[in-house]
């Protein structure tokens, strides 16, 4: 009897208790007790340890006021700690929007092609816009976002990795993938090999990505291209889910003994290898 009663009034001390305000100064934030004059918040809402705290803290200032000046006091007290935690949800506001809109630039800057020290002119501009509407407070705003090289080029880093692991569980969860590959030479006239795939899930749901972009420095021949596929595919989990690879007619691609269809038929891929389907697709699309 004496241990359920022991149980009994534990779990009524988990319940914040409407007196405690006035008694101990103390209000319930995020199910817990918080102490409204030093703002510390204690682990368990028990009348005990709100009396101590009070009593060791906070007793001899606020033991003169009673009655409607306790009830005054500790309305003050609670109107001071909602402004103060309004002005840190509004920090913290104003710190996500700052950071969205630093990964938003970096990623126009990157799908424009500009160079990353742009960012900070795109800063300049925005600010100088914000003055000229007379908006002082969006100045503050443009002022908070960081748009330094280092810090694109961090952004731009953190975005790739978030891809990249987006693309790795696409593929761990997709029942078969293929892969059409394409291989051209760009301005400074390095082979670039662009390697797509197109997955498929347990409920038919297809999603095509560029895979990776792959720069051939040195020779273009069909080992290249096989090492170079076969280093991606290794990095996402291997060729075990492959049905099919579309590639360009060149006999690099579609070589029997040391084109990458060859090579990729001696590793032990046993799929269809199709030839010219993108550069025909394409030309039926212009």
């Amino acid at each position: 009897m004496a241990a359920s009663s022991k149980r009994k009034i534990d779990d009524e001390n988990r319940v914040f208790q409407a007196r405690w305000e006035e008694e101990y100064l103390f209000t319930e934030f995020k199910g817990k007790p918080m102490c409204l004059v030093c703002l510390e918040t204690l682990s368990a809402m028990k009348d005990f340890n709100l009396s101590r705290h009070y009593n060791t803290l906070h007793v001899v200032k606020f033991k003169k006021y009673t009655a409607a000046a306790r009830a005054a006091v500790v309305a003050d007290l609670k109107t001071k700690v909602h402004k103060q935690q309004q002005l840190f949800t509004g920090a913290t506001t104003t710190q996500e929007s700052s950071l969205k809109a630093s990964y938003a630039v970096t990623i126009e800057l990157a799908k424009a092609k500009k160079p990353l020290s742009d960012g900070e002119i795109v800063k300049r501009c925005a600010v100088e816009m914000a003055k000229a509407f007379g908006d002082n407070s969006m100045v503050k705003n443009f002022e908070t976002v960081s748009l330094s090289r280092r810090t694109v080029t961090r952004r731009i880093a953190e975005i790739h990795d978030h891809v990249e692991g987006k693309l790795k569980q696409l593929i761990h969860d997709c029942k078969y993938f293929s892969l059409a590959l394409d291989e051209s030479t760009d301005v400074m006239d390095v082979s670039q090999l662009l390697i797509f795939i197109r997955t498929i899930d347990s409920s038919f749901e297809v999603h095509e990505e560029l895979l990776k972009l792959v720069s051939l420095h040195d020779t273009t021949k069909g080992t290249d291209i096989f090492n170079a596929v076969n280093s991606v595919a290794s990095a996402y989990g291997g060729f075990d889910k492959l049905s099919a690879v579309v590639t360009d007619g060149a006999p690099a691609m579609q070589g029997r003994h040391t084109g990458f269809a060859g090579l990729l038929q001696q590793s032990g891929v046993n799929c269809p290898i199709l030839h010219c389907i993108i550069h025909q697709v394409s030309n039926f699309i212009l």
